[in-house]
């Protein structure tokens, strides 16, 4: 396997890194994790309307 260069190592590991600071980002501005509703909210999060009945 090839460490650097496109699909090496190295740029794998760097994907998978930003991937996950980029998700606690969001979760810490949510304040809940992605997909997730909000407590007390009767809003959906993907979409912020309020689910049919």
């Amino acid at each position: 396997m090839k460490l650097t260069g496109e699909g090496g190592l190295l740029q794998q590991l760097t994907k998978r890194v930003l991937a996950s600071a980029l998700e606690g980002e969001l979760t810490d501005h949510l304040g809940h994790e992605p997909g997730e509703r909000a407590e007390g909210s009767g809003r959906t999060t993907a979409t912020g309307t309020a689910p049919r009945r």
